[in-house]
This record gives structure tokens, sequence and C-alpha cells, in this order.
């Protein structure tokens, strides 16, 4: 476990210790891939815990529920644009319970390179790579 918060994602896990959240569900992606590298190597086995779910409203259904039967709360990670919307009826479900939740997103800047792969033309077109 590391010592001291290298990255902006470690200074969340330490937000998220800092604040009492144990569990965090999460449906892993591509779009919060630093936060789930700090929850595996910075956070280690000073948690908070790392829940594998299979659907964005699934994390955050738990996260209530947990919150319900413990008193407690419990963080949900989704993807953005269409994990939030999956999430959203669970969100709004643990709002109008009452239930301390956190649902975090995260959206990561995409970058496509293109490269000629060969520098002589095909059948008079280009062939390109992305990568």
């Amino acid at each position: 476990m590391a010592t001291s918060a290298g990255y902006g994602s470690d200074v969340v896990i330490d937000l998220l210790r800092a604040v009492g959240v144990e569990h965090v569900a999460i449906n892993p992606g591509a779009t919060f891939r630093g936060l789930h590298d700090s929850l595996v190597n910075y956070g280690g086995r000073g948690g908070p815990e790392l829940i594998l779910t299979l659907h964005e409203e699934i994390a955050v259904a738990l996260a209530h529920g947990y919150a319900k039967a413990k008193g407690r709360p419990m963080a949900a990670v989704v993807h953005d644009i269409v994990g939030l919307q999956h999430a959203s009826m669970a969100m709004f479900n643990a709002f109008c319970d009452r239930a301390p939740t956190s649902a975090a997103s995260s959206r990561r800047r995409h970058r496509i390179r293109i490269r000629a792969r060969s520098t002589t033309p095909h059948a008079g077109s280009s062939r390109r790579a992305f990568r």
C-alpha cells in the first residue's frame, strides 16, 4: 500500500476513507480506470473494499441497500453518459428513501491517432490504422 497520494484518484480514495466509506460498488470500465487502479493499488487492504457489479443500476441499488441496512454510506462508481443514465433510477430511489449513498462518474479523454500503415496506396485507397 502506498504511503502518500501520487495521483488525483489516490486523493479520492483518501476522501472516501475520511468520510467512512468502507465499500465501493463498481462496474469496471475504461472511463474511470485511474480510480479503479487506485482502489486496487493505493487503497489495498486499507479499503475501501471493491465490489464488482454487472450493471450501473445494480451498483447504486447495492449502495442504497447497504446504507439502509447498516446506516453508513456506500459509494457506487458508474460510467459516464450511458452509465449515469442507467443508474439514474436507482439514484432517484435512494434519494426518495433518504439513503446516504454516493455515486461518482468520470470521463476519460479519448485520443485517436491516425497513421499510414503503408507508404504505397492500394488500388487508389490508403490504408489507415487506428490506435
